[in-house]
């Protein structure tokens, strides 16, 4: 675990089987930031459904050189 900071948590993290994702609530921009700006949210981009979809990380192949991610010989 990280070192506790005192804010609060970014989100909440999920193990969809091939990806991590973490939802939470996005951070607000003052109306001076462009709606095109890559800083925004983009719900259609994270592909949100019923919760805001912050960062999706690809999980690696379990196969790494020959071996299963239970270290069994392929």
């Amino acid at each position: 675990m990280g070192k506790d900071t005192g804010k609060p948590p970014i989100g909440e993290a999920y193990d969809t089987g091939d990806q991590i994702v973490i939802i939470g609530t996005p951070p607000e921009f003052p109306d001076s930031v462009p709606d095109d700006d890559p800083r925004r949210h983009n719900c259609d981009a994270m592909g949100c459904g019923c919760a805001h979809v912050l960062y999706r990380f690809r999980k690696p192949n379990p196969t790494v050189e020959g071996r299963t991610a239970k270290g069994q010989q392929t």
